[in-house]
């Protein structure tokens, strides 16, 4: 038996040996034979494409590559290859937007083989950097409609927040004021009783306004503040309300632009995977 080197078992990578007599080949590792039509073109074509589905990148590779060597312009080897690169099962995973995005910068580089095409092929390694550069614009639009999503639910929970602080506000100063309230009719009932007494214990009444003036002050510089209060909690709000505006009209042109570009990318991404694609 002779060593083929090139020839690599597609079940355990092995180098395979020929049988001239029985004319196939042997895998002395696996076990595994196959007849001499099994190496050509079409049939290494085949093995690249089986081992792509079973995410056998490597095996994928090798036959790709074996298919190369007879016709180094080979347009279906090299669109093999160019999926053994990305890691996808199929050059069809290229119409879901977010698998270019995904590539590394390593994967992303393609230039050897647009280098290595006929010149009437070319356009089609141009056509995937282009699709590779949509894909990414897409997921920065995504991406910041994303941040503006988080900040509109931030600007929610902060409008939430000082809306609760102002109801707690308001029953505060309810309380307080009605205690003011109470205040001034137990003065009202010390002038009648006074009046009725013929002013009998001045210096009670005396006392006593004293002491309504002293609380009057103390509540009024209270409501004083609490009105402040209420007005800047209720700017906090107005301008949650503002910025949460401006976000979701962002988002709504960004919306548009990204399904804009994606209609685009779908047209361009099959046009790509339909091209020789019998």
């Amino acid at each position: 038996m002779t060593v083929i080197k090139g020839h690599i078992c597609p079940s355990c990578a092995g180098a395979l040996s020929i049988d001239i007599d029985k004319q196939m080949y042997i895998c002395p590792f696996c076990g595994v034979t196959f007849d001499y039509e099994y190496f050509n073109e079409d049939n290494v074509l085949d093995l690249g494409s089986d081992a792509l589905i079973n995410q056998e990148f490597n095996s994928a590779s090798k036959a790709y590559s074996y298919a190369l060597e007879k016709d180094p312009h080979d347009f279906k080897a090299l669109k093999g290859m160019l999926c053994t690169q990305f890691k996808w099962r199929s050059f069809g995973q290229i119409k879901d937007i977010k698998k270019p995005n995904a590539l590394t910068p390593v994967q992303r580089d393609i230039s050897a083989l647009k280098d290595a095409a006929a010149e009437k092929d070319k356009f089609f390694f141009d056509g995937v950097n282009e699709c590779i550069g949509m894909a990414d614009e897409y997921a920065e639009i995504i991406d910041q409609m994303e941040t503006n999503e988080n900040d509109i639910r931030k600007f929610d929970r902060t409008a939430e927040e000082f809306r609760q602080k102002l109801e707690d506000n308001k029953n505060y100063y309810d309380y307080k004021f009605s205690l003011l309230y109470a205040l001034y009719g137990s003065f009202a009932l010390v002038i009648i009783f006074l009046i009725v007494s013929n002013f009998a214990d001045v210096s009670f009444f005396y006392f006593f306004l004293v002491h309504m003036v002293i609380f009057g002050i103390v509540f009024s510089n209270d409501r004083f503040s609490g009105y402040k209060k209420k007005k800047e909690d209720a700017s906090v709000i107005a301008i949650s309300a503002m910025k949460k505006e401006e976000l979701a009209n962002k988002n709504t042109e960004l919306k548009k632009q990204a399904d804009a570009l994606k209609r685009d990318f779908i047209k361009k991404s099959t046009v790509l995977v339909e091209y020789k694609s019998q």
